[in-house]
């Protein structure tokens, strides 16, 4: 009995070390789309809506075409989360979101232009 709880034991270990957990990730969001963005939200593709803590660039200091700005994103308390959702508001009105980005997928850069388009890591 006292084997086959170990062995169960070690089974589960290595199946919860297996899966990648990052306590905080940097990108370079870079801006493509020909306006300004004024706000940036970054969140688990798991949530209903946007929380406050999703919002990694708030209004006040915006990002103009042509321009790049490195975010931090907190992953405190969702280290397991592996798709995550963006969402620009645009200076003047309007807003874009793309779901399900794959943040295990050693994504470095996020460039926003019509779409989305993920630089990886080599």
């Amino acid at each position: 009995m006292k084997k086959k709880v170990f062995a169960l034991l070690l089974l589960v270990a290595v199946v919860i070390s297996a899966i990648p957990a990052y306590a905080n990730f940097d990108l370079q969001l870079a801006n493509s789309t020909g306006r300004t963005i004024r706000e940036i939200w970054f969140g688990p593709s798991s949530n209903t809506k946007w929380l406050e803590r999703d919002k990694v660039i708030r209004d006040g200091a915006p990002l103009r075409s042509g321009r790049y700005t490195t975010i931090d994103v907190s992953t405190s308390g969702r280290e397991n989360v592996r798709y995550w959702d963006l969402r620009v508001d645009f200076a003047g009105g309007g807003k874009k979101e793309w779901h399900e980005i794959d943040m295990w997928s050693d994504i470095y850069q996020i460039e926003i232009t019509r779409s989305l388009q993920l630089r990886y890591q080599r």
